[in-house]
This record gives C-alpha cells, structure tokens and sequence, in this order.
C-alpha cells in the first residue's frame, strides 16, 4: 500500500517545509505538479526540498531537473505522454479518467492514477467516477478523505493519492495525513 499525495497547483506559503514535513512522519511519494511554474520557481522549491527526501518526488514538468536534484521519478500528463520514451532507472507514471485507455496505455507506466474516484475536494464540479480498479499499478485520485476510504478499498485500489484532503490550513496538513494513512492501512480487507 502506499500513500502518494499531489502539490496543489498554485504555490503555498512554506510549501518545501510542509513537504518535508510529510516526509518525515511517513510520505511515500510526493508529485510536484505547478503547471504554471517556470523552471526557476520548480529549481527554487526543490533546493528547499531535503536532499534525502528528492528521490521521492515525482515531477509533473521541468523534467531537465530531474538529475541535477536526484529525482528518478517522472509524470507524464495525458497530453505529454506522446513524448513518453523510458530511459534505465527512472519511475514513470500518468493518468488516467477511463479504464478502457488505462487498460491500453497504462501497460508502459510504474504506476497511474485513476480519477476521480470520488467528487473531487480541490477541483469543484468534478465529479466521482467510481471506477474498480484495473490493475495494480492503479492509485485511487480524487475526493478520498478520511470517510470515503473503505468505499475506495471496496473498489479494488490498494493505493491511493491526496490532494485536497491534506492541503487545509498549514496546522491541519500533517493531523489530516497522519489520520488518513492510519486509517487506510487499518481498514481490513
């Protein structure tokens, strides 16, 4: 099982520390996806970022930074995937919105998403898809909180991603995490 959880698109207040901190109490993987940021502005949040935790950051753009901050995990959105070419020792992942493309495309990647499971927390007006999982390499992304897990289980995925759910106010991230990791892993089969 893992626990994966996405950047907010827009720059947070003491966005690096948060990263950090989530690391450090357990983070498995954290995607780094700032659509609007220059190469610069993703250069800058990296330095902040401990060297330690870079091998678990996951870059949605700037993928030129990968190696000069020992990032060996790359996101290729849907639109990008055209460009999608595997190189020896690095992790690839994308997204998906229907099972049908997953099933066709998914076979190249490490790992995908698969959303939106739920209605979505961070982005209004997307709604659920409740979609069984099409296979292991599947994350669960889009609305899981805390009461919608044991549904998002039911329906087969044994990893899931946060988005909304961990980026509240500055003192809920690391409680909202801690209490959504613990209780995914508690939820029996």
């Amino acid at each position: 099982m893992k626990v994966i959880a996405l950047s907010k698109e827009a720059f947070i207040e003491k966005e690096s520390e948060r990263i950090n901190s989530l690391f450090s109490v357990g983070l498995e993987i954290m995607h780094l996806r700032k659509p609007s940021a220059s190469k610069e502005q993703m250069r800058s949040i990296l330095s902040e970022v401990e060297p330690k935790y870079r091998n678990r950051i996951a870059l949605h753009s700037h993928h030129s930074l990968a190696k000069e901050n020992g990032i060996n995990r790359l996101h290729f959105p849907e639109k990008n995937r055209v460009n999608f070419k595997r190189e020896e020792g690095m992790i690839y992942s994308t997204s998906f919105h229907d099972i049908e493309t997953a099933k066709e495309q998914g076979w190249g990647f490490d790992y995908y998403f698969m959303s939106p499971i739920c209605d979505s927390i961070s982005k209004k007006g997307y709604k659920a898809k409740p979609m069984k999982s099409p296979s292991g390499k599947a994350v669960a992304l889009g609305g899981i909180s805390l009461e919608k897990l044991k549904e998002v289980k039911e329906l087969g995925y044994n990893n899931i991603a946060l988005l909304g759910a961990i980026w509240p106010e500055p003192s809920e991230v690391m409680k909202r995490f801690l209490e959504i990791k613990e209780n995914w892993e508690s939820i029996n089969e």
